[in-house]
């Protein structure tokens, strides 16, 4: 069952609706051959029963219903020819030729030319050797019919104008092949040119990601030389307001002040001291000075302590606030997460239906998040080189299979690419975001980048195994509200 946005999912067609479109002009060739068919058999130019033809007609058109049903379901996608071209133009032909075996020669070359109109659409899709083996098959058949008449009923044949019909439709087919096959060689030179593209797309995305690492690695050297120099100012003065600490309890009056204690220590000392006036009045001018002295060394030394603290205190700021500057979110941009995912892989739509690839949309968040732009954008086209790499390595008889999903849970939103493929063991799945991690194709640096770059903008990226075979990678990140997302407009 074919998932689908309105919204989304309309402006990108997907694979599969191309090849139904070109069934659906097919099916106009063949009902002219209706047409021509009732035409001749009202005219008496055919000698075939009505049953008969009911019944070639009726088992032609259940072999294009399940030729349908195949491309519809996506079955088809496991053959070289998604389409199934060659099988249905072969098998129409095939049916067609015995319903011309019995009509006379005035309706054969008309036939002929109705029975070409399918080709004309067909071809564009077919390589050289599939457009001239069909082509060849087509001539081959009709040659065996006019032969067959020819000794059967000679009646019925007109050698010149069989000649020139037989000319007409062989050339017409063989022109057909050879310009079905040179369209299809363009096509399959655009497919390549577009990987050419989306891979130097890619390597553009990484230079611009290691241009802005160098960027920010040399502003970071700016910051850290700034730093230094900031913060070497500031020991600067810690280590003068050191020294004068330093000096200050080395200068500081106490031997006074000892001596005194040692005096008055002694009680026979103190006595005599005591009954001296003299000296008396001398001890306490002694100490009224010390003391003086001691406050004054007191208040300067408590200044550069205040002082030495600050210049500590302005080193932890420096550090903080470069912190602060180094760990801010860099570079966030607020993008409506639906039309951001829609226009990058509607760029790289052509890619995707060249490699055969059942291509779905079913967008409804419609949320805005906040998000690296360019390190967004490069892990999105990672996702889908992986996605077609991993295609590329699948048997034929597996369906290649790609869903986009997103929606909302509360304060997340939640982008999901599912995508078919092998069995996963539960050992593979870690590994997938390990560093050293490649694709067998060599051509990525694995997963690592794109958990890495989700984490930097608040989010998170897991990947599961699908039941049956494939993996689901989910992406998350917070919403930005509608208000905050105004204001910042």
């Amino acid at each position: 069952m074919m998932l689908r946005s309105p919204r989304i999912s309309e402006s990108i067609m997907v694979d599969r609706k191309i090849i139904l479109r070109q069934m659906w002009l097919a099916q106009a060739g063949y009902f002219l051959a209706i047409a021509m068919i009732i035409y001749a058999k009202i005219m008496d130019f055919l000698h075939l029963p009505w049953w008969v033809m009911a019944v070639i007609v009726a088992f032609n058109y259940v072999a294009q219903v399940v030729f349908y049903r195949m491309v519809h379901t996506g079955f088809s996608l496991r053959f070289d020819d998604p389409g199934l071209t060659v099988l249905q133009i072969g098998f129409s032909v095939t049916l067609h030729m015995p319903i011309i075996y019995f009509m006379d020669y005035q309706m054969r070359g008309m036939m002929l030319l109705v029975m070409a109109f399918p080709l004309l659409f067909a071809n564009a899709n077919l390589s050289y050797r599939q457009s001239l083996s069909l082509a060849t098959y087509c001539s081959v058949l009709y040659l065996v019919i006019i032969a067959t008449l020819r000794l059967r009923h000679p009646d019925r044949v007109v050698l010149a104008q069989e000649v020139v019909s037989a000319a007409v439709f062989i050339g017409f087919s063989f022109w057909l092949g050879v310009f079905g096959g040179y369209s299809h060689a363009l096509r399959t030179r655009l497919r390549r040119q577009n990987k050419t593209l989306l891979h130097a797309n890619q390597q553009l995305l990484e230079s611009q990601s290691q241009v802005f690492d160098t960027a920010h690695r040399a502003g970071m050297a700016d910051v850290a030389a700034e730093v230094l120099h900031e913060v070497g100012n500031a020991l600067n003065h810690v280590n003068i307001s050191g020294h004068v600490i330093g000096d200050g309890i080395k200068n500081l009056k106490i031997q006074p002040l000892i001596k005194t204690a040692s005096l008055m220590g002694d009680h026979q000392q103190l006595q005599h001291l005591l009954k001296d006036s003299e000296q008396a009045d001398r001890i306490a001018k002694m100490l009224n000075l010390l003391s003086e002295s001691l406050a004054a060394d007191q208040t300067k030394l408590s200044k550069e302590v205040s002082a030495f603290y600050g210049q500590i205190e302005r080193v932890r700021g420096i550090v903080e606030s470069q912190n602060q500057r180094t760990f801010a979110p860099q570079s966030l941009e607020v993008i409506e997460l639906d039309t951001f995912i829609a226009t990058q892989f509607k760029d790289q739509i052509e890619l995707i239906r060249n490699s055969n690839v059942a291509f779905e949309f079913d967008l409804k968040s419609a949320s805005f998040v906040a998000v690296q732009r360019y390190k967004f954008q490069r892990v999105i086209l990672n996702l889908l080189v992986d996605t077609l790499h991993s295609f590329e390595l699948l048997p034929r008889q597996i369906p290649r299979d790609l869903q986009i999903t997103s929606h909302r849970e509360e304060s997340d939103v939640f982008l999901i690419l599912r995508r078919s493929g092998l069995a996963q063991s539960d050992e593979t799945i870690p590994k997938l975001f390990a560093q050293k991690h490649v694709s067998k194709s060599g051509a990525l640096e694995g997963l690592h980048y794109c958990g890495n770059a989700i984490r930097e903008m608040s989010g998170d990226i897991v990947v599961q195994p699908l039941e049956g075979g494939g993996l689901v990678f989910k992406i998350r990140l917070p919403t930005i509200p509608r208000s905050q997302k105004a204001k910042g407009d």
